[in-house]
């Protein structure tokens, strides 16, 4: 833009090549449209919500947080009895049969005791007899006497047989309860290892119930992962329609640019300065629009160069 006083004033005006003029123009209108262009907002789902995978998944974990696990329960009554010795002293064990009348043995003494009772009597008591008559002392009182002492040896005899029989038979009876007491006593150790040991096994097999749901949970986490690159996407999608004026925008601004730095016109008039709008604009424009790049280019310098064109034409 030039300007002077005075009839004889010569005025230079650089102008952009006519094939420029209409583009700048329509470049104002344009972003005068889009300034005018109201808020429009993306009401489309921007956060995947919960998914009935991780719902269920959390339901699992707090039902067990709240109720518990029976074998765990089991597990820790198992402990808790041990550690408050509920246990110390079991395994002692005693045979039932001790002390109890054998019918079996008093079968085996009546037969042996009946066998002694007949020796006496068919053997032991007529030698008493035979000897006695031959000494004419048969029914007196040595006959006597002697029958007394062979019934009073008869009864030691089998008194004796009686004895030993039974000694015998609990002799036995005890060594039976003490293979029975060490077969139920390691019996009884292995199954408290084994409550013991399940123990741990309890605690695991409630964790398990944790790991389950955790798997669930991870399975919602894939299927929320999956609605969450669709919501980005989808929301990109939007922000690319959004921006695709300002692009087109920017695109013609850039050209611009381009088509008025290389190539202009000279006028020369004799007339009262005035000012040429148009060139104005263009120049304006253009010292926008290298303003705008200077400040990162882009859809800045489109704005750049609309506003230099705009100020051009106040």
């Amino acid at each position: 833009m030039g300007g002077g006083g005075g009839n004889s004033t010569s005025t230079t005006v650089a102008q952009p090549a006519k094939y420029v003029k209409p583009y700048v123009l329509d470049m104002l209108h344009r972003a005068g449209d889009l300034s005018n262009r109201e808020y429009n907002p993306y009401t489309g789902e921007q956060v995947a919500p919960l998914n009935a995978q991780h719902r269920q998944g959390m339901n699992l974990v707090t039902n067990r947080a709240l109720n518990g696990d029976p074998a765990f329960t089991a597990a820790s009554n198992q402990a808790q009895d041990t550690l408050n010795g509920n246990y110390l002293g079991r395994g002692a064990f005693r045979n039932e049969m001790a002390g109890v009348d054998n019918p079996y043995l008093n079968q085996v003494i009546n037969n042996t005791n009946a066998d002694i009772t007949r020796s006496f009597t068919n053997a032991t008591m007529p030698q008493t007899d035979a000897s006695m008559a031959r000494a004419g002392a048969f029914g007196g009182s040595a006959w006597q006497q002697q029958n007394a002492e062979n019934n009073r040896q008869m009864a030691a005899e089998l008194a004796k047989n009686t004895a030993n029989m039974r000694m015998n038979d609990y002799h036995n009876q005890q060594q039976f309860a003490e293979n029975l007491a060490d077969r139920q006593s390691q019996a009884w150790g292995q199954e408290r290892g084994n409550m013991m040991g399940m123990v741990g096994a309890g605690q695991q097999l409630s964790n398990q119930a944790y790991t389950d749901a955790q798997n669930m949970l991870g399975v919602g986490d894939i299927t929320r992962d999956y609605q969450q690159t669709l919501n980005n996407q989808n929301y990109q999608n939007f922000l690319n329609q959004q921006n695709w004026p300002l692009q087109n925008l920017d695109i013609l601004g850039n050209a611009i640019n381009r088509a008025m730095g290389g190539g202009s016109s000279s006028v020369s008039s004799s007339s009262m300065p005035t000012v040429n709008r148009t060139a104005s604009m263009i120049g304006g424009a253009l010292a926008g629009g290298v303003l705008g790049s200077s400040n990162g280019g882009g859809y800045g310098g489109a704005a750049g160069a609309g506003l230099g064109a705009l100020s051009g034409l106040l």
